[in-house]
Parts: C-alpha cells; structure tokens; sequence
C-alpha cells in the first residue's frame, strides 16, 4: 500500500492530483462503479484559485472573491471492481442521493458501514458538466472480516483531513489511534 505523501499535498495542483489519484484516493471515472462505503462522511472543503488546487479552507486559508469551494464527503470505501480500501470523495449530488436511500422504507440505514453495495454511475466525469445517479444493490450483504481487517489498519478521515490542514498551516498534528468497528461490531483496540 502507497502513503500519502503530504509534502506534495497543496503545491501544485497537478502534483496534488497525481498524488491522490496513485495513493488512498479514489477518483469516480467515467460510467459504473460498485462500491461500499464503510466509514461515516467527513465533510471537506477544498478551495481552487484560478484552476490551482489551494488547499483545504481553513480560518487561515478562506475564500476569496472568485475563488470556487468545493464542499465533498469524504469515507473509506471498497472498490469491488479491484477490492482496494481508498478513500471517495463525493460531491453533494451523491451525498444526497445516499441520504435518499438512507431515508427510503426499503433502503434504510441508521450507520456505516452500509448494508449493501452501491454503484455510482458517472457521464461526463473530469468535467463540471459531470452527472451522477447513485444505485443500490438489491441485497444486502455483511463486510467480510478481511474487510474490516484492511479498514482498522486505516487512519481515521478526519486525522487524515487533520494533517493535511496542519501540513498545510505549518503545524503539526498529534496521531490518534483507529477506533474502527471490528467485524463483530466492537471497537478495535
């Protein structure tokens, strides 16, 4: 498994994307992907500053007057098509499609993981004219206990995001440890 190199993380927007893109990201490509999100949705703000990725938005890093916010959820998924553990950035157009589901008598969840496999299918992605639709398997299925094996050795969303605004404001982060649920349900010590 590749680390995130935060050094490069903010630089340059090409080197950024690169970077999330070959580490623990994992970018919607064009048409269907089945995957199953396994962790709760950290909210993310990035900013872009004339087509330049500018970082997380931050009290020291805001808006300016034509600058774009992009506001995603961030979790850790599997991607059934290679079974890897990355982490999805999802837009408001998925997120509200999910919490649909989540909110549907038939497709209904109280907490991640989910209970069944979703498949998201993209037309026109790497676009701003990107759509969405978001689709539920028709059962539900448990994370197996490798699954869950490979997301406890995972760093938590928000310590992710956190050294990322830290590396990015010249601070540093204390590490926290993973507290995932294990496949019987317990916190992993």
């Amino acid at each position: 498994m590749q680390e995130i190199n935060l050094d490069i993380w903010g630089q340059d927007y090409e080197e950024a994307k690169k970077e999330r893109e070959s580490g623990d990201f994992y970018k919607l490509v064009e048409g269907s992907q089945k995957l199953r999100i396994l962790t709760n949705f950290v909210a993310v703000d990035t900013l872009n500053r004339a087509g330049k990725y500018m970082g997380i938005v931050t009290q020291n890093n805001k808006a300016q007057e034509g600058d774009t916010v992009n506001y995603k959820g961030w979790a850790w998924a599997i991607i059934r098509e290679t079974g890897d553990l990355k982490i999805v950035q999802l837009s408001k157009t998925i997120l509200h499609q999910i919490y649909s589901l989540k909110k549907d008598t038939e497709y209904a969840f109280d907490n991640c993981p989910m209970p069944y496999d979703i498949t998201i299918n993209a037309i026109g992605a790497g676009t701003k004219e990107v759509k969405y639709s978001v689709t539920p398997a028709r059962q539900n299925t448990d994370v197996t206990g490798e699954e869950m094996e490979k997301l406890n050795k995972k760093r938590k969303i928000a310590d992710i995001v956190n050294a990322m605004i830290a590396k990015q404001e010249g601070t540093k982060m204390p590490s926290t440890p993973v507290d995932y649920p294990t496949a019987s349900g317990e916190p992993a010590f």
